[in-house]
């Protein structure tokens, strides 16, 4: 299995609560078919087998399916009709999981919203984007690169040595007119009372100077925000809500609600809910990971790298491919920082686990 489709299989578990078959009323499928499609997830497996082949995370499973569970292990499923089922002994998954799913959808759908995030889903940033956003600057933390659901947000940006203030702007990214400006000693601002609100559907530039004049766009990045407009924003709402409707684990539904939030380019809004969780569950190596990807899509390469390292540092010896995935990125970004040997040392443990894992 090639490094593309690992990815890609560890985006199923994600979604699996979210997959629905919209069939319209009074259709049916045949009981025969309908046990032998592919429409359930593993989210969780341990000492479990499918036939005599290992079961795996992120695995698609046919109600007809027979799991063989060994003396201490489990199974979670994610069923079709959006249920969580646990299995500890050996069954099919058709005796906790129904095999079909009808329902009419009316506008965007909450499984429509996580297909479209699926299917636009960027692969890991480059090796290349690995070396940018290291350098000591005052880059923006939040809300970066992001659309935000509030009109006075707060801006957090990086601590950089020497810096005794910094100037906050905020400007039109086409016309480069300043409409607000700030000096602070502290790492965050929020947007005043005192000023107009930020207009819905309008996008704005940040830019970071230190009072020794290290500007945050030294990079080359500029950063940008956009209130989310009103219609989006009741949209969005409305799929909240559903999704926290579904009886669904604390955990499951962090992911799928950062998943949401990503697809709406509300970034900083996923990172929020994510952080939130860890803080709480700092072993959750999943929702770490899922916090990692953010920040690399937002272009934070040390805030994504310093996750993998945690990923790392809490799953010792673990043959996981949660360790595997994060071992593979941290020798990209010791590739970027020209750390020959201590990418060769990543890669060689990364391709071990594969190994073990049977890829």
């Amino acid at each position: 299995m090639g490094k593309n489709e690992i990815f890609y299989m560890h985006l199923w578990k994600s979604l699996a609560g979210l997959l629905v078959i919209s069939m319209g009323v009074g259709s049916s499928i045949p009981q025969a078919i309908a046990q032998t499609k592919k429409e359930h997830f593993v989210i969780e497996s341990s000492r479990a087998q499918l036939g005599s082949t290992a079961l795996r995370t992120g695995q698609l499973l046919a109600g007809a399916d027979q799991l063989t569970v060994l003396a201490g292990g489990k199974v979670v499923v994610l069923c079709l009709n959006e249920t969580e089922a646990t299995f500890t002994s050996t069954a099919k998954v058709l005796s906790k999981c129904p095999s079909t799913q009808v329902r009419e959808t009316d506008g965007r759908s909450l499984a429509g919203v996580v297909w479209d995030w699926f299917r636009g889903k960027p692969l890991p940033n480059s090796i290349q984007d690995a070396r940018a956003g290291l350098a000591n600057l005052p880059y923006v933390i939040s809300p970066r690169k992001s659309k935000i659901l509030t009109t006075r947000p707060r801006i957090h940006w990086n601590q950089v040595e020497g810096a005794e203030a910094y100037t906050v702007q905020l400007s039109s990214p086409t016309t480069e007119v300043i409409s607000w400006e700030i000096t602070a000693e502290e790492l965050n601002y929020q947007y005043p009372l005192a000023q107009p609100a930020l207009v819905l559907g309008e996008t704005y530039s940040i830019k970071i100077t230190t009072s020794n004049f290290i500007a945050s766009t030294e990079d080359g990045q500029t950063v940008t925000i956009e209130v989310l407009d009103e219609a989006k924003q009741q949209e969005l709402f409305g799929l909240l809500k559903e999704l926290r409707q579904l009886d669904l684990s604390a955990q499951t539904e962090i992911i799928l609600e950062s998943i949401l939030y990503e697809e709406y380019e509300l970034y900083s809004q996923a990172i929020a809910i994510l952080s939130g969780y860890m803080r709480e569950n700092p072993n959750a190596l999943d929702i770490r990971e899922r916090l990692a990807e953010l920040y690399g899509r937002i272009g934070l390469p040390r805030e994504e790298q310093q996750q993998y390292e945690e990923i790392i540092g809490r799953s010792p010896g673990q043959i996981t491919e949660i360790r595997m995935r994060a071992l593979n990125r941290l020798a990209d970004f010791a590739e970027g920082n020209e750390e020959e040997a201590i990418a060769a040392k990543y890669r060689a443990e990364g391709q071990q686990i594969s190994q073990q894992l049977g890829y």
